[in-house]
C-alpha cells in the first residue's frame, strides 16, 4: 500500500505523516541490472517506511518553487528520518550522510548483504537486505528495516542516539544553522543560480561540440579517405592540425572546381569557429600566455580561411551567372 493511500485509509494527510528522507543512487551503477535500485526503492524502502509510521522521500521526488539542489538540503535536514543506501558507496549519498551526522539527526543505514564495509563509518550500525529481491526475502527486509527504524527514531527522543558521530566521539554539539538576513539569503540563492547557469552553459557546449566533432569526423573520412577509430579530445593541437587539413583540402579542390566538396567544406570550416569559440573559454580561464598565442594564431588563420572560401564561392556564383540572374530579378 502506498503511502498516500495508507494515510487516507487512517484518516490522515501526507502532510500529517513524518518524513523519511532516502539517501541511495538514483541512477544504476556499473555492475547493476537497469532499474535495480528503482526497485529497491519501491519494494524495500517505502513499505520499511510506511510500517514504521514514516513516508519515504528520495531526492527524485523533491519538487519545490525553489532551486532542486536547495530543497534537497532542506528536506536532508530538516527531515524527523533518513535511511542511507551504503551498497555502491555512491558519493551523493555519502555526502548526504556526512551533512545529517553533522547536524546529529538520526539515520538508519541499510546495505546490500557483502557489501565491503567503509572503514570510516564501520563502528555504526546497519541493516542488510538482499539484493535477489525475492518475494519472502524482500517482505523480511522490510521488516528488519522498519524495526531498525523504530529503535532509532526511540533512542533519538531518549537522547542516546543510534548511528550518531557527534556522540559516539562525545563532542559538545552538533553543527546548527546561524541565523541570516533576507539580504544574506538573496545573495546566497544568486550564487547558486549563477552556478547553475554556468553548468547549463557548460553543458549546451559540451553538445555542440560533439555534434561538431562528429562531424567533423565523418568529413574527414570523406576528403582524405581516413577511417575514423574514435572522437578525438577538444585541444589545441588537433584544432591547428584541422586548420591545415581543411586548408589543403579547400586548395585542393578549389582547383578542381569541386563544388560537392568545397559546400562541405565550409561546413567544415564553420565546425571550426564553433570549436575556437569552446576553445576560447577553456583557455581564459585555465590557459597559459601560449596557449593564448596560439590561439590569437589560429583566430587570424581560420577568419583567413573563411575569407579564401567566401571568395571562393563568389567567384563561382559569378562564373555560373548567378550574380546576373539576381540583378535581372532586381
Amino acid at each position: 500500500m502506498s503511502s498516500k493511500s495508507k494515510s487516507q485509509s487512517n484518516g490522515t494527510s501526507d502532510a500529517e505523516v513524518p518524513a523519511c528522507f532516502v539517501l541511495m543512487p538514483i541512477s544504476d551503477p556499473e555492475g547493476y541490472e537497469k532499474g535495480h535500485f528503482k526497485h529497491v526503492y519501491e519494494d524495500v524502502f517505502k513499505p520499511a517506511c510506511e510500517k514504521a509510521g514514516y513516508m519515504a522521500v528520495r531526492a527524485d521526488e523533491v519538487h519545490q518553487a525553489n532551486l532542486i539542489h536547495l530543497d534537497i538540503l532542506q528536506k536532508l535536514i530538516e527531515s524527523p528520518m533518513a535511511i542511507c543506501d551504503l551498497s555502491s558507496r555512491n558519493p551523493n549519498a555519502l555526502f548526504e550522510l556526512g551533512l545529517r551526522q553533522a547536524f546529529d539527526k538520526p539515520v538508519v543505514l541499510v546495505q546490500e548483504v557483502g557489501t565491503p564495509p567503509i572503514f570510516d563509518i564501520a563502528p555504526l550500525r546497519y541493516v542488510e537486505y538482499r539484493k535477489q529481491l525475492q518475494y519472502r526475502e524482500v517482505l523480511e527486509d522490510q521488516e528488519s528495516i522498519a524495526a531498525s527504524i523504530k529503535a532509532t527514531q526511540e533512542a533519538f527522543q531518549a537522547g542516546t542516539g543510534v548511528n550518531s558521530i557527534v556522540k559516539l566521539l562525545s563532542l559538545t554539539r552538533p553543527a546548527s544553522l546561524t541565523s541570516i538576513t533576507d539580504a544574506d539569503k538573496d545573495s546566497a540563492l544568486l550564487q547558486v543560480i549563477m552556478a547553475e547557469l554556468g553548468n547549463l552553459r557548460t553543458d549546451f557546449r559540451k553538445i555542440a561540440f560533439q555534434k561538431a566533432d562528429a562531424f567533423l569526423q565523418r568529413q574527414r573520412g570523406t576528403f582524405w579517405g581516413q577511417s575514423v577509430v574514435s572522437t578525438p579530445k577538444f585541444d589545441l593541437g588537433l584544432l591547428e592540425t584541422d586548420v591545415i587539413d581543411i586548408r589543403k583540402a579547400l586548395q585542393a579542390s578549389i582547383k578542381d572546381e569541386d563544388s560537392v566538396n568545397t559546400k562541405l567544406i565550409g561546413e567544415l570550416i564553420s565546425s571550426l569557429g564553433d570549436r575556437l569559440t569552446y576553445l576560447k573559454g577553456i583557455v581564459s580561464t585555465a590557459g597559459s600566455d601560449e596557449d593564448s598565442e596560439r590561439l590569437a594564431l589560429l583566430t587570424t588563420q581560420i577568419k583567413v580561411l573563411r575569407n579564401r572560401y567566401d571568395k571562393y564561392q563568389h567567384d563561382m556564383n559569378r562564373k555560373n551567372g548567378k550574380d546576373s540572374l539576381l540583378l535581372d530579378d532586381q
